[in-house]
């Protein structure tokens, strides 16, 4: 609840709670002194009053104590009553005489300043309150006691007085004495006065300047105390909420060693602590500021070239599936040419063999010479082609086009041979013979043309598989070109975001002031959020 106010109000608070306790316990002493004042007096006049018993008693008893001696041995009644009152009726005492003895029997007098009244029964008598105070001392005689009454004074009226009775010895009779007390109240009206008097000379004289100076040196204490509380406290505040708008270029200085220079130094250490932090991010965010927008045009570029790579690579994929494409088709080519000219070396060694067997049987060449026009026009057009595919394959089929050129050159010869051959077979054996020796010749260089058909295919598969493995690479550099290029445009977007947070983070930096000019821009409101002192600025050591 204590939290709700100001430690300035509660202090002030407590400042008065003690003023306020100061005067109460002034006011009580005050009442105490009066009360005790009012008991002494009581005091000392139960004290009078207790002498004048005394005094009473003393008296009486002594008076007494003669009287029961005079009358003793005294048998008639008569005479013993003469005699006391020749001995008690003469005495008086106090200052004024007006003291007296009287004797009684019972209720009913023997003895009396006014002698008219003796032989009356008095038990009927009562005072102004109604008390029948002759039976009361009549009763209390016996052992001796007092009887306070009200009874009339000459000259003064009903005043209060005190009577004290006891037995005579030797007899039925009682003796009493009393005396007036109002001198009592008299004295102790004197006295209170006296007392008032000194309690008051002591009250103005003494107790209050002393209270006042008190009270006085209380407020200036607690006003001190204040002071020196909440001044420092309100420094402090004033401190932590110019931080807490961004101006860390305030220093604060502890002078005492109390709790709030301890919450002073611990204050002046966070701020220097802050102020260090924000230097350092302040040059963090400017070199990050600055490698984000390097690294913003180096990803640009990195994206740029990666998507043109990709491009490229692309292209060079699609060029490379033509040509593996036309490499397999040229190899098929080639494999189809090898089998027709190991046919046609099996064909021109048949050839051969049937021209040796022309010199055995001339007769059978006419028949064959026509296959074998027929052999030579079929492989002329099997080296035309040839020499196409060789055309179409382009420098890895020059080679390959001599070969079918030397093919077809050879079917033309041999197709001129037939004819020859079959103009000449009627003619001469010897032409025949000639004929074997040709055909002979010629069935070695169509197995090497064969030969070298067949080697021709296989170098042709094997750079098919290696196109095909070349194609697989340039596929896979191209995925891997495609993921490089997704990752280059993620990288420029993600410098591109950092760019912007680090000039956001420099932005937001500008609300600390680190100097006394303040950094430009000052202390601001943040993206429309306005920055609101702390209420309550704590600090621990």
């Amino acid at each position: 609840m204590l939290r709700k106010f100001s430690i300035g109000f509660r202090l002030a608070t407590l400042a008065a709670v003690v003023v306020l306790a100061q005067v109460t316990l002034g006011l009580v002493m005050f009442w105490g002194a009066e009360e005790m004042a009012a008991a002494s007096i009581d005091r000392a006049q139960q004290a009078m009053l207790d002498g004048e018993t005394s005094r009473l008693e003393l008296g009486t008893r002594s008076l007494a104590a003669v009287v029961g001696t005079a009358v003793s041995g005294i048998e008639d009644p008569e005479e013993r009553d003469e005699l006391v009152r020749k001995l008690v009726r003469p005495i008086r005492y106090g200052d004024d005489q007006s003291g007296y003895y009287f004797v009684y029997r019972g209720t009913t007098v023997v003895s009396q300043l006014n002698t008219e009244l003796i032989g009356k029964d008095m038990g009927h008598v009562v005072d102004s309150n109604g008390s029948r105070f002759i039976q009361e001392l009549a009763k209390v005689a016996a052992t001796g006691g007092v009887v306070k009454y009200e009874f009339a004074k000459p000259g003064a009226g009903v005043q209060p007085k005190v009577s004290y009775a006891v037995a005579i010895p030797n007899t039925d009779l009682w003796i009493g004495s009393g005396v007036y007390i109002d001198h009592l109240e008299a004295a102790r009206m004197r006295l209170s006065a006296e007392i008032s008097t000194i309690v008051d000379a002591y009250t103005l004289n003494t107790a209050l300047p002393l209270a006042l100076a008190v009270l006085a040196f209380t407020t200036v204490l607690a006003l001190a105390i204040n002071r020196s509380i909440t001044g420092p406290l309100n420094h402090a505040v004033q401190v932590a909420r110019g931080v807490a708008k961004g101006d860390l270029a305030q220093d604060i200085t502890a002078v005492y060693r109390d709790e709030i220079g301890k919450l002073e130094r611990a204050l002046g250490l966070m701020i220097e602590r802050v102020r260090d932090v924000v230097q350092r991010v302040q040059l963090s965010a400017d070199a990050v500021a600055s490698g984000a927008t390097e690294l913003s045009v180096s990803s640009h570029s990195l994206a740029d070239g990666s998507n043109r790579q990709a491009a490229a690579v692309g292209q060079t994929s699609s060029s490379t599936e033509e040509m593996a494409s036309s490499l397999e088709r040229t190899t098929e080519n080639i494999r189809e040419t090898s089998r027709l000219a190991a046919e046609a070396a099996d064909a021109a060694e048949g050839g051969g063999q049937s021209v040796r067997e022309t010199v055995l049987a001339m007769e059978k060449i006419a028949a064959k010479v026509t296959f074998i026009e027929e052999t030579a026009s079929q492989t002329n057009l099997l080296a035309l082609n040839a020499a196409i595919e060789a055309a179409r394959a382009g420098e890895a089929g020059k080679g390959f086009a001599v070969v079918a050129a030397e093919v077809r050159s050879l079917a033309e010869r041999s197709a001129a041979a037939a004819a020859e051959i079959s103009e000449l077979s009627s003619h001469s054996v010897s032409v025949a013979n000639r004929a074997g020796d040709k055909i002979s010749k010629i069935v070695p260089d169509i197995k090497r043309t064969a030969s070298l058909i067949g080697s021709i295919a296989k170098h042709t598969e094997r750079v098919n598989a290696g196109a095909s493995e070349v194609k697989g690479a340039i596929q896979q550099l191209d995925m891997i070109v495609q993921q490089n290029a997704a990752a280059s445009e993620q990288l420029a977007a993600t410098s591109h975001t950092l760019s912007d947070q680090a000039a956001e983070l420099k932005e937001i930096m500008t609300y600390f002031s680190l100097s006394s000019a303040g950094i430009a821009g000052g202390p601001h409101a943040l993206h429309g959020v306005e920055w609101a002192p702390a209420n309550d600025c704590d600090a621990a050591e």
